[in-house]
C-alpha cells in the first residue's frame, strides 16, 4: 500500500451490529458524514450493507440525494472467468503459477526465515535453504518444483524450490516443507530473511527409487531453471 502511493487508510471494525447497518445508513452516516466522501469508485461485483444490499444501482440511487458521484470499474475477463482473487488463489492452489503471475499483474512471491533441515540437499550435490514463512495464512501454492528468482539482502539470484513431504526421503505424507537450492551460491544463511520470487513450475512432485535418480532429476530442473531465468 506505502509503495501505492495510499494517502488514507481507514480500517472499521467488524462486528454484529456493523454488519447489520443498511446500506444506505453507511454511505450517509460513515463515507459521507464522517469521511466526506465525494466520489466514489467500485468494483464491478461489489456489494456492501445488511444482506449485500448496497450494489451500484442502490448507492447510485443514495448517491442523488448524499451529493456524491460513483463510478463503478469494469471487471477483466479471462477464457477461465473474471479475475477475482478466488480464481488467482485457485490458480496458485492448482500450481499453475505464470497464469496466478498474469492474473495478479506481478510475481507471486513467498518471504520468510531461512531454517534448519535435515542437509539431506547437500549429499546429492544441491544444498538447500528451508524456509518458514513470515505469515501462518501465506498460501504456498501447489506440491512441485518451481524455477524461482531469490532474494537475499540486497542479492537477486536464481533458483530452484521444492514444496512437498520430499517423498523419496521420506515417508510422513503429512511433513511439508519449503526449501530452495539457490544456484551457484555457497554460504550459511541459518536465521537470514529471504523471499522466492515465482516465475514457472517445472514439474510436479515425485518419487524417486534412490538418491541417484533424484539428483540426476534435480540437475535437469537446474538446466530448465537456467533457460527460463536466463
Amino acid at each position: 500500500m506505502a509503495k501505492a502511493n495510499i494517502d488514507h487508510l481507514i480500517i472499521i471494525k467488524f462486528t454484529s451490529e456493523f454488519s447489520n447497518i443498511p446500506a444506505c445508513d453507511f454511505l450517509k452516516d460513515i463515507l459521507v458524514g464522517k469521511i466526506g466522501t465525494k466520489y466514489l469508485v467500485i468494483g464491478h461485483d461489489h456489494h456492501f450493507g445488511r444482506r449485500g444490499e448496497g450494489d451500484f444501482n442502490t448507492i447510485r440511487q443514495c448517491a442523488k440525494d448524499l451529493d456524491f458521484t460513483v463510478e463503478q470499474v469494469e471487471g477483466y475477463q479471462t477464457e477461465d472467468g473474471m479475475i477475482s482473487s478466488s480464481l488467482i488463489r485457485g490458480a496458485l492452489i492448482n500450481g499453475n503459477i505464470e497464469e496466478a503471475n498474469k492474473w495478479l499483474g506481478y510475481p507471486y512471491a513467498v518471504s520468510g526465515q531461512i531454517i534448519e533441515g535435515r542437509k539431506l540437499g547437500r549429499k546429492i550435490g544441491f544444498p538447500t535453504a528451508n524456509i518458514k514463512p513470515s505469515s501462518e495464512h501465506k498460501l504456498i501454492p501447489a506440491n512441485g518444483v518451481y524455477a524461482v528468482e531469490v532474494q537475499l539482502d540486497n542479492r537477486k539470484m536464481s533458483g530452484m524450490l521444492s514444496i512437498g513431504s520430499n517423498p523419496t526421503v521420506n515417508a510422513d505424507v503429512n511433513f511439508r516443507s519449503i526449501e530452495v537450492n539457490i544456484l551457484n551460491f555457497d554460504e550459511e544463511i541459518y536465521g537470514r530473511n529471504i523471499t522466492v520470487i515465482f516465475r514457472k513450475k517445472l514439474r510436479d512432485e515425485k518419487k524417486f527409487r534412490n538418491l541417484d535418480e533424484l539428483a540426476e532429476q534435480m540437475g535437469q530442473d537446474k538446466q530448465e531453471t537456467l533457460r527460463f531465468l536466463t
